[in-house]
């Protein structure tokens, strides 16, 4: 049950509201048959899940983001194939991203002791 929770409340609802269509029209569909499995990431190890603690960054670099910090405890991200991860930018604004499975630097172990 939380698998389908979060696919469906904390992954594709953000991009609906929130992204442009390309980004719509690219993940909505995939996730809405389960083709692919999404993840959102938004507890820091030493900060949990307080958005105004968080201390992972964005940076903006040419032809997007660069993101730097670590997420914990993030249901069905060793599975994943999108992640919605929660950063602040350079001016301290709360920004959503989707990264896809594979990227550089993106890791997501298996977790252990969430339970």
């Amino acid at each position: 049950r939380s698998m389908m929770s979060v696919q469906s409340s904390l992954v594709m609802v953000p991009i609906y509201e929130f992204g442009n269509e390309a980004t719509k029209q690219k993940y909505l569909p995939k996730l809405a048959t389960g083709e692919w499995i999404g993840c959102f990431g938004l507890t820091e190890p030493n900060h949990g899940s307080d958005p105004g603690s968080m201390v992972t960054r964005a940076r903006k670099v040419d032809g997007g983001y660069a993101l730097t910090g670590s997420k914990m405890w993030i249901t069905n991200s060793p599975v994943a194939d999108v992640f919605v991860v929660w950063a602040k930018d350079d001016e301290g604004a709360i920004r959503g991203f989707v990264l896809e499975k594979g990227w550089e630097g993106l890791s997501a172990p298996a977790i252990h002791g969430k339970f």
